[in-house]
This record gives structure tokens, C-alpha cells and sequence, in this order.
């Protein structure tokens, strides 16, 4: 379904036009490149902005814009007797990703070789593409990365807002070097006027509809069919800087989060800066949640929003301020678990740094991890689901072995696995278990395919993983909370009486399970699920069944399990072994049941006998009543039976005790088994 693009002009539009001081223009005496702005000779060219830009025609939808902060294979510079960058910078890019570098010639190829072997860059990353430039601008000329219905990467060209033909033309160059296929969209923009979460939302200043004929309709019609944006977050510039370009003071960081630039309560522009903030405090994200804003403080126009993110590092200009050290907190802050380098550079400007000379280059075949995390305060429930888009652009097969769901519960510091199983196209689910007591679960998600590609959601792992809170449930209440059986009379005549009583005052709960521990029984079951009421109990009398060797003193220890529909409950049963040992008084039901070797170690053998043929369920818990493993479910011979479980088809189960229960006709025998690695 088609949803409503949201043009958002900030209703202070007339404030911005009428109170805005234009900046003046920084020096430039660079022969190497043109100035960011036009020339005044180019000024007088402006009409040829878009001559001769041939559209092609929209790539079948959905299509999807690739945002920044996803995997990359590596970044697009531009040298011309140098780079115009640190060389610093081109080193630590060089570390983990490729450095595809525009030379108009090989000799300006074999300049950037020795400079960069020089300087210690990883020359194994450095790539080059022979092409004339004009300008050290790869941000703003460079191709946006789409994704189209068919699952296919491609770049995504656009008429660059200056009359810079060679500058106009790299998007091509780029894609045809690391064989990507090109749309082309005739909306006039540049990169540093664009940013986007991946998730159909991005954001400009209204240059882009100033440079398109001020038509907003046409610029979000265009935008929604090329690139997937259907929320396009269009405002003024809090600036009232000459250039007018988004990532001078503002940028995603994330789906749901935002650094914006704030200023000193004396500057001018202070109201401005803080409108926007607020602006964007207020819209909600593809997640259904309010942005984060983070603050990053630029009291005299450092540029620190003109940053680069690249896979698990961010790359923030510096200016050798006493304000550095508090720019690179905040991304750190906002961006935990990620790698927060700054780069000094003495050319670094306000509107002009590190993100407007660098443009990501996607990797055309990432693993793809794409979810909505769960997020604030949920109500009590045993478990909660979690659902995954996983898509292997390379074409290769995703080992379904290694979908993992990795969460913890409050202040754990171990994390428990779970796998991850497909329901259908490329979603995959999976189930976080939470037991009472769990208010706080984190998680995040893993991924591997063919291609020997590992990925994970969110990017930087465990570090970055998400989190969601869980309100204490209301529920089932049982007394005691333990059973003691002492006497004759207690474990064999008379019992012990568990009552189970409904504490919601409001609802109905329902009993929906009873693993009995392995030595005892109820005089009564009831139906189940039974429903009670508000207020309302039933009373349960246990008592013991079978004779089991204790140690002398020592205490026997068995478990009941009693699941509600919000959750399970465990009451520990206690027997006097005086009443377990030494005694012939009592026999064991004819119907045997029996579990070998136990501990085991992946794999374990269960005996029963029949009297007489009967419908036989022997099913496999854990201590929490969820089951685990079904083994038999039919009608069986009288005599004596053996079924196997290899406890690793059933996922990667953690060490401990679980409950075998074997149902025959009326009878219900249970068996404690212990997995052990």
C-alpha cells in the first residue's frame, strides 16, 4: 500500500526567510578544484545544470534508499596533486575497506600511489577509476545506493546542482568500475543536501525544491518512486549558511536517532538551531518511536556533524578545539559500540569537512539484517517474538544453521542463543523466552551466508544490542510455595494440598499445564486449560507414587511445574528420605519408565513397558513447562518399547535438567534427565 509522503516545512518559514543573516563566503585558493559554491562564472551557467541527463525509467519497486551507517565496501575520494584530506584519514579508511580513488590520468594515478605508499596506506584496498573531475566533492556528486523490488543494489544518478560536467558524470564512472546497474533521476540535488535511515525516511533542506522550479509535489513523487521515500522530512536551514547543505548541522545516525549541531544561547541563529531540534524530537521514526536527538555543541561553526560513517567506525573532523573531545562523546553516546576516530585537518570549514570529500561506496552483495526492535515497557508474557528481514544480495544460499537470536535478561553478563527459523520470503522469526523476575531483555541478531559474508543487527553486534522492558506479571498464585512430605501419612494417605488461586483482579487466567515431578501424583487432575476466574482457587492434593534411594539425611529434591498462561511456575517438592529407602510397602506401577545413560551428552534412550496397548505421548520439557522435543504420539503394543533423542536436533539447548513425560492411557510417569557437554 502506497503511504502519503509527508512534506515537512517547518511552520517558522516565514521567521527563517526574514531574519536570516547569509554567512559570507570562506576564502578559496585552491587550483586543484573548484570552490563547493559556483564560481561567478559559473553562475552565469547555471542554466546547463541538467543538460543533457537522460532519466531512465523508475526500478521496479519496493525500492529501498541504502542509508549511510549500513555495510559498505569501502569510500570514493578524489586526488588531483593531492587529496585535500588527511592522509591520516585515507590510511585508517584503507585499514578495513577499499579506497577507490578518482585520477584524471595515470600520472596523477602513479602521484597518489607514491604518496599513498608513503604514508603507510594498506595498498591491497587502493583501487582507482581514470576519470576527469572538477571538484574534490565526491559527496555531492557521488550516486545514491537504492535497492530495488528484485533485490538488486544499484547506483542511483541525479542531475549535481553545479554546471560541472566532468563532476556530473562520475556516478557512471563509479558504477560501471564496481559493476553496479545506474538508474537516473531528473531531481537536481547534491549529496551533503541528503541524508536517509534505509527505512523510506530521509531528509533535506527546501534547496531541493528551490533548485527543481520550487515544485515540492513533483520533488516527493520522484523521490518516493527512485528511492523508496515516502517520508521526505523537508525544513530551512537553521544556519542561513550560503550552501544550504543538511550535513552541516544535522545527521542520521541511525533508524531512529539524530546528531543535530546546537549553538551558544548568544548566537544568532540559536532559536533556529533549537526549532529544528524540537522539529525533529517530535516526528516518529520507522521504528514507531520519536527520533533521538543528540546535541553535538559547535559554538563557533565547527563542523562536527560532517561525519563519515563507514561499517563499525565514524570518522568526525576536528579543529584542534578544547570542544573535540565533547563532538566525539556525543557520537560515542549516540553510537554505542562503534570505533569514534577524529581526523585534524587545517582545511577542515563549517560547511565544508571530512563527509563532504569522502562518499560510501555500498558493498553490492551485504548480508542484508533488517528489524524493528522491540522498545519501551511491555506487559508480562512467557514469550515475545522477534521478526527479521535476511536477504544475501550476493545471490548465495543464507545457512539457515547460523540465524541466531542472542538476547540476555536483566544484568546478566552471558548471553543466551536461540535460532533463528524462516516463516516465509525473507522473514525469519525466532522467540525470546522470559521467565519471572525478567524486566530487562537485550538482544540482537546474527547472520551468515555463502558468500562468507557474517553480519549482525545491529551492525556492531552485542555492543549496540538493543533493549526492552517488562512490567512484573500479574498472575496465578500458589501455596505453599513448596511441598514437604514427612510423614506416612503425609506422602502416601492423607497428601499435601497445593491451592492456586487467580491474583489479577481484573481478568481470568487459565492453568494450561502440570508436569508432575517423577515420584509423585494428584488425587485429581483437573480439565485443562481451566479457567479461573478473579479471586477464584482449586485446591490439588499431591502424593507420593513410587519408592526412590535417597542418601541418608539427605533430603529428596523433585519438581513441580505448573504453567499459567502468563507464565510457569516451579514449586520444589521435598521428600524425608526415611520415607524413600529401606521400604517394600509400596510398589511401583506395573507400567516402567525408564531413562539411559543419565547425565548424557547429546543423546539419551528411553525404556517404557506396557501392560496392554495403549495411546502413548512422550514428550521432552525444560524446567520452565516449555516443550521441547515431541518423540512419540500413537498407539503402542503391550511389552517392553525404546525410543532415542539426540538432544541437538532440537537447537542448541543449554546444559541442565529437563523433564521426559510419558503419557500411557491414564497413567503419567515423568523422568528428570540431565544434559551435560
Amino acid at each position: 500500500m502506497k503511504k502519503t509522503i509527508t512534506i515537512l516545512l517547518i511552520a517558522l518559514a516565514a521567521t527563517f526567510t526574514f531574519t536570516s543573516v547569509m554567512a559570507q563566503y570562506p576564502e578559496w585558493n585552491d587550483p586543484n578544484s573548484l570552490p563547493k559554491w559556483m564560481t561567478p562564472e559559473e553562475e552565469l551557467r547555471k542554466h546547463e545544470i541538467g543538460e543533457g541527463f537522460e532519466a531512465t525509467l523508475a526500478p521496479q519497486g519496493p525500492v529501498r534508499n541504502i542509508a549511510e551507517f549500513e555495510r559498505m565496501q569501502g569510500a570514493l575520494i578524489r586526488y588531483n596533486n593531492g587529496v585535500s584530506l588527511p592522509m591520516s584519514l585515507v590510511v585508517s579508511l584503507s585499514q578495513e575497506t577499499k579506497v577507490i580513488t578518482l585520477a584524471s590520468n595515470n600520472t596523477q594515478r602513479n602521484n597518489a600511489m607514491n604518496a599513498y605508499q608513503a604514508a603507510g596506506v594498506n595498498m591491497s584496498n587502493v583501487e582507482f577509476i581514470i576519470a576527469g573531475t572538477n571538484s574534490i566533492w565526491t559527496r555531492d556528486y557521488g550516486p545514491l545506493w537504492i535497492v530495488d523490488g528484485d533485490g538488486q543494489i544499484s547506483a542511483l544518478d541525479f542531475p549535481y546542482n553545479r554546471p560541472r560536467p566532468l563532476d556530473n558524470v562520475v556516478p557512471g564512472h563509479l558504477a560501471n568500475h564496481i559493476g553496479a546497474p545506474i538508474y537516473a533521476m531528473n531531481v537536481v540535488h547534491t549529496g551533503g543536501n541528503y541524508m536517509s535511515t534505509g527505512w523510506g525516511i530521509a531528509a533535506s533542506t527546501d534547496l531541493v525544491y528551490e533548485e527543481n522550479g520550487n515544485n515540492a509535489t513533483w520533488v516527493n513523487q520522484q523521490m518516493e518512486d527512485y528511492a523508496g521515500i515516502e517520508t521526505y522530512h523537508v525544513t530551512l536551514d537553521p544556519q542561513g549558511e550560503y550552501i544550504k547543505h543538511i550535513d552541516t548541522w544535522a545527521k542520521f545516525v541511525d533508524v531512529d536517532k539524530i546528531v543535530i549541531g546546537e549553538v551558544p544561547s548568544s548566537h544568532p541563529r540559536h532559536w533556529a538551531y533549537e526549532q529544528i531540534a524540537e522539529y525533529f524530537s517530535n516526528q516518529i521514526s520507522a521504528y514507531g518511536t520519536p527520533f533521538q536527538v543528540f546535541r553535538v555543541y559547535t559554538p563557533n561553526g565547527q563542523p562536527y556533524t560532517n561525519a563519515l560513517i563507514l561499517n563499525h567506525r565514524v570518522f568526525v573532523p576536528t579543529v584542534n578545539s578544547t570542544h573535540d573531545a565533547g563532538a566525539l562523546a556525543t557520537y560515542q553516546a549516540a553510537m554505542p559500540g562503534y570505533e569514534v576516530l577524529g581526523f585534524y585537518y587545517s582545511g577542515w570549514q563549517s560547511t565544508d569537512a571530512l563527509h563532504c570529500r569522502v562518499k560510501e561506496v555500498a558493498d553490492l552483495n551485504m548480508l542484508s539484517v533488517r528489524h524493528a526492535p522491540l522498545h519501551g515497557l511491555h506487559e508480562y508474557q512467557a514469550e515475545f517474538e522477534i521478526e527479521a528481514e535476511i536477504i544475501a544480495h550476493s545471490g548465495e544460499d543464507i545457512y539457515t544453521d547460523s540465524l541466531f537470536l542472542i538476547f540476555k535478561a536483566n544484568s546478566n553478563l552471558l548471553f543466551d542463543t536461540l535460532p533463528l527459523f524462516h516463516y516465509e520470503d525473507h522473514t525469519f522469526v525466532g522467540t525470546i523466552p522470559v521467565s519471572p523476575g525478567d524486566t530487562l531483555i537485550t538482544y540482537y541478531l546474527s547472520a551468515a551466508d555463502a558468500s562468507g559474508r557474517k553480519e549482525t543487527w545491529p551492525l556492531v553486534g552485542a555492543l549496540g544490542a538493543r533493549s526492552f522492558q517488562i512490567n512484573s506479571p500479574s498472575d496465578i498464585v500458589i501455596s505453599p510455595d513448596s511441598l514437604v512430605f514427612d510423614t506416612p501419612e503425609q506422602a502416601f494417605i492423607e497428601g499435601l494440598t497445593v491451592t492456586i488461586s487467580n491474583s489479577n483482579i481484573e481478568a481470568s487466567l487459565s492453568i494450561e499445564e502440570i508436569i508432575d515431578p517423577a515420584i509423585g501424583y494428584f488425587l485429581e487432575y483437573p480439565q485443562l486449560p481451566l479457567s479461573l476466574l478473579p479471586g477464584e482457587s482449586i485446591e490439588l492434593t499431591m502424593l507420593l507414587s513410587v519408592i526412590v534411594a535417597g542418601m541418608p539425611g539427605d533430603y529428596f529434591v523433585d519438581t513441580l511445574i505448573i504453567t499459567s498462561n502468563v507464565q510457569p511456575h516451579i514449586i520444589k517438592v521435598y521428600v524425608n528420605p526415611d520415607l524413600l529407602s529401606g521400604s517394600d510397602q509400596f510398589s511401583v506401577n506395573e507400567q516402567s519408565f525408564n531413562a539411559w545413560p543419565n547425565p548424557f551428552n547429546h543423546q539419551i534412550t528411553f525404556d517404557f513397558s506396557l501392560n496392554e496397548p495403549n495411546f502413548v505421548n512422550l514428550d521432552i520439557f525444560d524446567l520452565q513447562g516449555r516443550k521441547i522435543s515431541s518423540l512419540i504420539d500413537e498407539i503402542k503394543n503391550s511389552g517392553q518399547h525404546q525410543v532415542t533423542w539426540n538432544a541437538s536436533a532440537s537447537g542448541k539447548l543449554p546444559e541442565g535438567v529437563y523433564i521426559a513425560r510419558m503419557i500411557a492411557g491414564n497413567e503419567v510417569l515423568t523422568r528428570r534427565i540431565v544434559l551435560t557437554k
